[in-house]
């Protein structure tokens, strides 16, 4: 088994025109020691066939095609399973994550043996201001929340040592977190801040729908203090729809009062029910013990 300096993991679902680009841009910067990954996550264009283009000319390079998309989580952790490296990089495949910072990355590692792994942190946002609000309220949400904490603006672009890799194979849930699963399992980690290029071909994946799942996820998947949510929220809507009541028992007619605090409280319990259904769904989905992917073809050689 052949042995690499590093393992480049790369998600790409509908990447057709970045995945040469990408691979050229990594051997302009990187030696020639470095094991490529692409997994294809259920593309619907010539993906694949760009990755096998890649694989027939370059032994290092390792195609992963998946039956369907299952997601980016999925496909880094298909790719960590298939990582020879002393280290491993997970980098997006439509270049707005530069490969020159992984050299910065390797050289921390490499003149500091207490650091496990690097993170790229993206301090200025070239993003609409909503959308820079709703990431900035997510973060103070989940570090409020949860008992780990989430460096706002870290980055799924990051190198790390084989402890990190076999303690994140280690975790074997569905749903898939990955930006909480990195702070969860410790070690030491440094952050470097990055520049976010504009991407080189195609559209981004994520919208304000798939953001707004991707955080709920995150916020369930580590912690359990939104299910107190439903007592602190109940106590509350008695003590305030009593006070209405009160306030108002001789101003409004008493059917109408009685409407109100009945739309008032099944709509606080609608939303208590939400709450509980997203974490029942997640308990219903992990005792399925469904593969968190399946694996179509490899292309390449893994010997």
């Amino acid at each position: 088994m052949k042995k690499y300096k590093l393992s480049l993991i790369i998600p790409a679902n509908n990447e057709e025109n970045n995945i040469e680009k990408m691979y050229q841009r990594c051997k302009e910067v990187l030696d020639d020691n470095v094991q490529y990954i692409f997994v294809d996550d259920g593309s619907n264009d010539n993906t694949l066939n760009e990755i096998k283009k890649l694989a027939e000319i370059d032994k290092d390079v390792l195609g992963l095609s998946f039956s369907r998309n299952f997601g980016k989580e999925a496909a880094i952790y298909c790719g960590l399973n298939y990582s020879k490296g002393e280290y491993t990089t997970i980098i997006d495949c439509d270049l707005q994550q530069d490969p020159s910072y992984i050299l910065e990355m390797l050289n921390i590692l490499d003149k500091d043996k207490d650091v496990d792994c690097v993170c790229a942190l993206q301090k200025k946002r070239k993003e609409n201001t909503i959308l820079s609000i709703i990431k900035s309220i997510f973060y103070r949400t989940i570090n409020s929340l949860s008992e780990n904490d989430f460096e706002n603006g870290a980055s799924d672009f990051r190198t790390f040592r084989n402890n990190i890799k076999e303690a994140l194979l280690s975790l074997k849930e569905t749903n898939r977190f990955l930006k909480g699963m990195f702070p969860w399992i410790g070690f030491n980690t440094k952050y470097i801040e990055y520049e976010v290029k504009e991407r080189e071909s195609g559209k981004t994946k994520f919208s304000f729908k798939r953001l707004f799942t991707y955080a709920l996820k995150g916020i369930t998947s580590f912690s359990n203090k939104p299910l107190l949510f439903s007592l602190y929220l109940g106590i509350v809507s008695i003590i305030i729809s009593l006070i209405y009541l009160f306030i108002n028992i001789n101003v409004f007619d008493t059917n109408k009062l009685i409407v109100f605090l009945l739309l008032l409280l099944f709509g606080l319990l609608f939303m208590i029910l939400s709450i509980l259904g997203n974490y029942l769904g997640s308990i219903f989905d992990q005792s399925k013990q469904r593969p968190i992917y399946i694996l179509k073809e490899e292309i390449g050689n893994d010997e």
